[in-house]
């Protein structure tokens, strides 16, 4: 058994090695960039006009002049290679190309046009006001975006803004998810009095789909030959496999003696921690890896979003580091293992509170309605403090 800090380093080496896919932007929204992104052309790529109004030049506004003659509308899209009379303004459009010799723009609400002239009704206008001047963001060559960063809908933007209409990103491992247990029927079947529904898988496939990840969902019974036959057969087509149940020390527990026999080297096999002591991660090589969560609805739970998903982000490069939150009341906990408590976390006053959800125990799925989040209470203590702080691990948005 191994504390807390033990499976993470050990699961830090052996990460899931993913490959490069190139995929549409349009399909991209959620993975992982696995390239650098170099701008095409300067940002902006001319000098961009930021609101409705005139351009002038500012050395004649200086000068003493408050009329000029318009010479002409410019909208965005036209083409800036006309030049205009220094003496003169131009009508101009938010996103329009700044023509010559023009270097301000004065918004309408600051001018009076009539009888075919501009006059600027305002003393004090700042040379180059309302212009994004070329380049002023990135210039033709700029890296704007590495590898390792989460494609979202604003590198997107840049990626169609940039010309790349296809993006290199890391492939997601191919996971099945396999609860285990005789006591389980589908959804959709109505349980006797000694048999539950089966959730676990469910909520594996619910929290991975928030990643975009897709996962297939399996059942197998508490049959050594069964759990077998499966394994054998995930083994030869996915990459991860997430075993919910079958893995503490029950006479109907096989997983961990059939991984043995397949080649699955056991890195750990249970944690200092509740929930989720039963615990176990290995490894075949380095292409298949394999979770085995505990069968109890928040001891799996937990396991999912404190180590597989954690695992899953630090392989592909994205942040996984955590928060601190400050514990709302006094908690207490005596066994001397890392507890991972239900809390419910607000934003107030600019500091992250945590309130504390106990729930009553392993089974009580539904408590988790009232939490967002796990707080991680170190081994080696019993008494948590009020307005102590300690990392937490959110599975939900947390608000304000």
């Amino acid at each position: 058994m191994v504390d807390v800090e033990q499976a993470e380093e050990i699961l830090r080496r052996h990460p899931f090695k993913p490959q490069i896919e190139s995929v549409t932007i349009n399909a991209s929204v959620g993975r992982v960039l696995a390239q650098s992104m170099v701008a095409d052309r300067d940002f902006p790529p001319f000098d961009r006009v930021m609101m409705d109004g005139i351009a002038i030049c500012h050395e004649r506004l200086a000068a003493g002049d408050r009329r000029f003659p318009v010479e002409a509308t410019v909208g965005a899209g036209s083409n800036p290679a006309t030049s205009f009379s220094e003496a003169g303004c131009v009508e101009i459009m938010t996103g329009a190309a700044l023509p010559a010799p023009y270097d301000t723009v004065i918004r309408y609400e600051d001018v009076r046009i009539s009888d075919g002239y501009a006059e600027v009704l305002v003393d004090a206008v700042v040379k180059g006001k309302s212009i994004h001047w070329q380049g002023s963001d990135k210039r033709a060559g700029d890296i704007i975006a590495t590898a390792g960063r989460l494609i979202d809908p604003a590198l997107i933007g840049i990626a169609a803004s940039t010309g790349y209409a296809q993006l290199d990103a890391w492939s997601w491992p191919k996971i099945a998810a396999i609860a285990t247990g005789d006591e389980l029927v589908p959804v959709e079947q109505t349980p006797n009095a000694y048999q539950i529904r089966s959730s676990n898988e469910h909520v594996i496939e619910a929290a991975f789909a928030q990643l975009r990840v897709p996962v297939d969902r399996m059942h197998v019974n508490d049959n050594q030959d069964e759990v077998e036959n499966l394994l054998k057969t995930c083994l030869e087509d996915y990459e991860v496999l997430l075993f919910l149940g079958g893995t503490s020390k029950g006479k109907y527990d096989y997983v961990p003696e059939i991984l043995g026999k397949y080649g699955i080297d056991q890195h750990f096999h249970g944690v200092k921690q509740r929930p989720g002591k039963p615990l176990l991660f290995g490894s075949k090589g380095d292409s298949i890896f394999v979770f085995a969560l505990p069968g109890n609805p928040v001891s799996a739970f937990m396991c999912l979003q404190r180590y597989v998903i954690r695992w899953l982000k630090n392989s592909l490069g994205l942040d996984a580091s955590r928060s601190l939150a400050t514990l709302q009341e006094q908690v207490k906990f005596n066994p001397p293992l890392t507890y991972y408590l239900q809390v419910e976390c607000k934003v107030e006053d600019g500091r992250l509170w945590a309130s504390p959800q106990e729930g009553r125990g392993s089974g009580d799925l539904a408590n988790l309605t009232k939490s967002n989040a796990f707080m991680q209470l170190p081994a080696g203590r019993d008494v948590f403090e009020k307005d102590e702080q300690f990392p937490i691990i959110p599975f939900k948005p947390i608000l304000s």
